[in-house]
């Protein structure tokens, strides 16, 4: 079809995510410290928990990548100035367990959120859904949440789970995430 309508794939031009110019020292030294954390207080693997964040988008075309006319100097992208989306907060622990996800929507109300029976066979799941009022990105008082309503209870679990296995190992755990500024504060440290 794309042939027959004189079309071609075509990429948008953005620049990329610049990495610093240490990434691979800086990665390697986070190794040691965590391997260093783990074996100095004996610390098992499912209490040490990565979390990350990612910008979900509803409409498709969010893509740096579309059809146009062959032989156009200028290609447009509908839909990339898109905001419609929700953050979704993940996290896994060492062991393979994956926790449950977080997404966060714009709003100040229940109504900002997908309808609750959409929402139903999510939260049974165990996915938790958080509102702020600014943006759909995670905050301070989000990560707050995750932390409550995710990970808290997961850590529980786990630390109960060990207290009753031959080789009790710290009750201490590990907690591993970008260093956004909403991630920084005394009640995440």
């Amino acid at each position: 079809m794309a042939r027959e309508l004189h079309w071609t794939y075509r990429a948008a031009t953005s620049s990329e995510q610049k990495l610093p110019d240490n990434y691979q020292y800086l990665g390697i030294d986070l190794q040691h410290r965590l391997a260093s954390l783990v074996q100095e207080h004996n610390i098992h693997q499912s209490l040490v928990v990565n979390i990350d964040q990612t910008a979900s988008y509803f409409i498709p075309a969010k893509g740096s990548h579309t059809f146009a006319p062959l032989g156009v100097k200028t290609v447009g992208n509908a839909g990339s100035n898109e905001m419609r989306a929700c953050t979704v907060v993940m996290g896994s622990a060492a062991c393979g367990v994956l926790l449950p996800f977080q997404a966060v929507y714009k709003g100040v109300t229940q109504k900002s959120l997908p309808a609750p029976s959409v929402r139903g066979d999510a939260e049974v799941n165990g996915l938790k859904f958080v509102l702020n009022k600014a943006n759909h990105w995670s905050s301070f008082e989000t990560m707050i949440k995750y932390v409550e309503d995710v990970l808290d209870p997961y850590l529980r679990v786990q630390r109960e789970a060990l207290g009753k296995t031959k080789h009790f190992v710290s009750r201490k755990s590990v907690l591993t995430l970008d260093s956004w500024s909403v991630h920084r504060g005394p009640f995440l440290r």
